[in-house]
């Protein structure tokens, strides 16, 4: 589960992750939030390159998880590339659907869903001033829905902001629609 606002997608993947009896995990992984204080700040150098390190963590964690129960992600692969795609690359620079950039990593578990909360209708006062999003540039958080939005070949599923509840019970409609009988799902 991934948003344009870090605390609506807590929120709503708390919620998923509880609904659907399994693990929430999130990317720094457990394992790394010791240093996170350190690397955490978006604007340290090894920022980055941190949080591509627990990606791995996170996915080797799922791998641990998914054999006993459904696991529910945020913060994973395709939330770091747009996010950096969106910091390095003007709104017209941005790379082709064809480029490199867009491919997921062969070494990383790919999500079985990935869920998309779209908040960039609401009012700027409702969700950004508790938000990490509001020390972004005031075009930020279009550029970067705009961007996942059109990640080519990821097959993301967006669902506008209406209330955490509502973004719940449709995240597990998705869920159930989309996973349901590949894994034997029935929690609607």
């Amino acid at each position: 589960i991934e948003s344009d606002s870090q605390q609506i997608r807590d929120e709503v993947a708390s919620a998923v992750s509880k609904a659907l009896k399994g693990q929430l995990l999130t990317n720094p992984p457990r394992c790394l939030q010791p240093v996170l204080y350190i690397y955490g700040d978006r604007r340290h150098g090894l920022h980055r390159p941190f949080m591509a390190l627990g990606m791995y963590g996170s996915s080797h964690a799922a791998k641990v998880y998914w054999v006993r129960k459904p696991v529910v992600m945020t913060g994973y692969w395709y939330n770091l590339a747009v996010t950096t795609i969106t910091e390095l690359f003007p709104r017209e620079a941005v790379p082709p659907p064809n480029s490199t950039v867009y491919r997921f990593p062969q070494d990383l578990i790919l999500p079985d869903l990935t869920v998309f909360i779209n908040s960039h209708h609401l009012p700027t006062q409702s969700w950004e001033d508790m938000s990490l999003e509001e020390n972004r540039p005031l075009d930020w958080k279009s550029r970067y829905t705009d961007t996942f939005l059109n990640f080519p070949n990821a097959g993301i599923h967006e669902v506008k902001y209406n209330g955490a509840d509502n973004i719940t019970q449709t995240t597990l409609q998705l869920v159930q629609s989309q996973l349901g009988q590949r894994f034997k799902l029935d929690i609607l």
